[in-house]
């Protein structure tokens, strides 16, 4: 079966991961720059074939290889260990992953890890996980991929522009959620106040209309003008409602009038 990988020129192996989020093993591409990507393929509704140069690939499914923090495989990983008050040397940090991995792990040490004496040097060897800096960081990570989000959500709600703020900052936020273990996701997500947001999006659903309510009650009072017509019609004018209640007794009927009379 072929498959089709949209994948940097230099890439080098394909490795297989737990995912930070859910635990299960995953694809990741790492790069002769010890860069790691995740793979990820693209849903397709239709199967459809590609054309590759002069090649046809008939119902070949297409996988992208995105650019991925390594850092989120280090919290994944420590966090798991974030009450121990222990320093300890970066090899035991970075038991259990694979060795040609160590390189870009090791460049995110700094940004998840507290270094023994306060030293700002990669070459210092203890180290610890820092649940602090860890929150610092994914914080600055949230803002920077707010910063990143399509430019033309501002004009969308003219006159609301601290909603927006609150919208792009939601949707940064659940994103890099998608990295994090859900216990880790939802203290991260403490440290931000969506409230007025929440207040504005209720407002607007008090003012939605739903189609299929509508379509109810349209139904309901069609049936009702029905029956209301269908009595009226039963009943009859006025005049003709009160000519019944008329005692005929001893009258009589129209059609005497128009026998011919016994000789």
């Amino acid at each position: 079966m072929s498959i089709v990988l949209v994948a940097p020129t230099n890439a080098k192996d394909i490795i297989l991961l737990d995912h930070p989020r859910t635990g299960t093993p995953a694809q990741f591409l790492l790069s002769e720059s010890n860069n790691i990507f995740e793979i990820i393929t693209l849903a397709q509704k239709h199967k459809r074939s590609l054309l590759c140069e002069a090649s046809i690939i008939s119902d070949a499914p297409v996988h992208v290889a995105t650019a991925f923090d390594p850092a989120f495989l280090l919290i994944a990983q420590l966090y798991k260990s974030a009450n121990s008050d222990r320093f300890v040397e970066r090899d035991e940090l970075l038991v259990g992953f694979p060795t040609r991995l160590r390189s870009c792990l090791e460049r995110s040490l700094v940004d998840v890890c507290d270094i023994l004496d306060g030293a700002v040097s990669m070459e210092d060897p203890f180290w610890r996980f820092s649940r602090a800096r860890t929150d610092s960081y994914l914080q600055a990570k949230v803002a920077h991929v707010q910063t990143l989000l399509p430019a033309t959500i501002i004009d969308s709600l003219p006159g609301h522009e601290d909603i927006l703020v609150l919208a792009k900052q939601k949707a940064a936020l659940e994103l890099v959620s998608n990295y994090l273990a859900p216990s880790m996701a939802t203290e991260l997500a403490r440290a931000f106040d969506f409230s007025t947001l929440d207040v504005y999006l209720n407002s607007q659903k008090s003012d939605f209309v739903n189609p299929n309510e509508f379509i109810k009650r349209k139904n309901e009072d069609d049936e009702q003008s029905a029956t209301t017509t269908a009595k009226k019609q039963k009943k009859g004018s006025k005049g003709v409602e009160s000519l019944k209640k008329v005692n005929t007794k001893g009258m009589k009927s129209m059609t005497s009038f128009f026998t011919k009379k016994a000789k």
